[in-house]
């Protein structure tokens, strides 16, 4: 639509699936946040309805992808629960998406930019996560060193 909302219309109605501007490119393919963040939130320590997917930076592939997800602290207590659940959303979203995401961060409850109404604020974001200002309680980058990659 002009708008840059995505959507489709069934039986005389319309339904609003998405924005535009929001969806992801990688490797030819696209790919809607909202499913990235669906598979993410099938992990037990993940919060319903907190986790933002979004493109970090356009590469020679497409678009490079990473997730900011609110953890459930009671949850991931210890580094290496932390570390678990970063390798499993990894591993889901690669299997179910064929994406190989190159950040997942884990934040503290209420990090992730929300409107008034709740709606997640993807791009604010991604903007306070490039800019290294939203409470991560644990990180893995593709371009950092190590096996690992958590902080």
């Amino acid at each position: 639509m002009r708008t840059g909302d995505l959507g489709f219309v069934l039986d005389g109605n319309l339904y609003v699936t998405g924005r535009l501007k929001d969806v992801l490119i990688v490797r030819g393919s696209k790919h809607y946040p909202q499913d990235l963040e669906q598979t993410t939130e099938s992990h037990p320590a993940i919060r319903p309805g907190c986790t933002a997917a979004f493109a970090i930076e356009a590469g020679l592939l497409g678009d490079r992808i990473a997730i900011v997800a609110e953890a459930d602290v009671r949850q991931l207590n210890t580094p290496e629960s932390a570390q678990a659940a970063i390798a499993s959303i990894r591993r889901s979203v690669a299997e179910l998406h064929g994406v190989l995401l190159d950040a997942v961060a884990l934040v503290a409850p209420g990090a992730i930019p929300k409107t008034t109404s709740g709606k997640l604020q993807r791009f604010a974001c991604r903007d306070a996560f490039l800019s290294d200002r939203l409470s991560i309680l644990a990180v893995w980058r593709e371009s950092t060193p190590g096996d690992e990659r958590c902080a």
